[in-house]
């Protein structure tokens, strides 16, 4: 299988930086996995790590009927960035699709395709596969089920789908969307939908955290106070005008929060402590998550020698003498 690297982790953990290094090393280029640094105009607040030298340029490669532009700066690619306007409902589908589209073309000049980011379900849909992604949208099934209640949603899975019922936790039980895709999923798939994936690369998971938790939100903090600026308010007031403030941006952790600010809601302070809250609460959510992937070779970022660590692994895996089982 072609190798692929993956480096992974909460918000601020520097992993952006350390897999431009990489890619210096190993002849790389990067795909950004954050499910809102897709958005254009969406800059400031999603943090895009776009090094003051970048230039934009744009590839043969197609998505939703455009040309998939990326960031050069130093001969390395920077891919993943202002993907779609912020109308555009991009989810764990559109992300396989377009990002291997990205991979096969990174592979195909003899380049280390390298995912970094935090949004986990998205990095595991291209390295291992996600059947119930690719599932169209069964418009009529819908439509019959709209009005059933999620007791009965619930019943007819656990009819039809025994083992993905039981595995459902307790509010997705209740919550009659969900139920309905899986309803959907299952009708479409049938058994295919129990089978587990097989995985894609030859992927060698990198993940970054912090042993201190509140360092790590220390960090975080930092990070957001640098962000509320005048160029902050511009971005805000732009999207707002080309009618975009009340989607993707409406579903993002500090757009929201600031909004109430610039509405006078609350306080610039009170919105930027809401905004710091959030982002704490969403580094935990990403660790969550993360620490279910066994496969995970994980380095705290205040061990002063993790960046020589992390390249010397990588190299053996590189060089097919270090394995990681996925």
């Amino acid at each position: 299988m072609n190798k692929l690297l993956v480096i992974c982790g909460p918000t601020a953990t520097g992993k952006t930086h350390l897999a431009l290094y990489l890619a210096k090393k190993f002849n790389g280029e990067l795909i950004s996995a954050d499910s809102r640094q897709v958005y254009k105009y969406m800059n400031v607040i999603t943090g895009k790590d776009i090094p003051d030298k970048a230039v934009w340029l744009s590839s043969a490669i197609q998505f939703n009927g455009s040309n998939v532009g990326y960031w050069e700066t130093d001969n390395i690619r920077i891919w993943g960035y202002d993907l779609v306007d912020p109308s555009y409902n991009f989810n764990v589908s559109s992300f396989m699709e377009v990002t291997e589209k990205i991979i096969e073309n990174i592979i195909s000049r003899n380049k280390l395709p390298i995912l970094v980011g935090g949004t986990g379900f998205y990095i595991s849909g291209v390295v291992d596969g996600i059947q119930t992604a690719r599932v169209p949208v069964n418009n009529e099934l819908r439509d019959q089920l709209t009005d059933t209640s999620a007791a009965d949603l619930y019943r007819m899975l656990l009819l039809i789908n025994p083992r993905k019922a039981m595995s459902l936790n307790s509010s997705d039980q209740k919550n009659p969307r969900r139920l309905i895709r899986a309803i959907e999923v299952t009708k479409h798939l049938g058994e295919l939908e129990n089978r587990k994936p097989q995985p894609k690369y030859d992927a060698f998971w990198i993940g970054l955290t912090m042993s201190d938790r509140q360092n790590l939100n220390n960090r975080i903090d930092q990070r957001v106070m640098m962000r509320i600026s005048p160029e902050l308010d511009a971005e805000m007031a732009l999207l707002a005008q080309e009618g975009y403030i009340n989607q993707a941006p409406a579903r993002t952790i500090g757009y929201k929060e600031w909004l109430l600010a610039l509405n006078n809601t609350v306080t610039r302070q009170v919105a930027a402590t809401m905004w710091k809250r959030a982002e704490h609460v969403y580094a935990k959510r990403q660790m969550t998550w993360f620490r279910k992937q066994k496969h995970i070779a994980w380095y705290d970022i205040e061990d002063k020698k993790y960046y020589h660590k992390v390249e010397e692994n990588v190299k053996k895996w590189h060089n097919q003498e270090y394995t990681c089982e996925n």
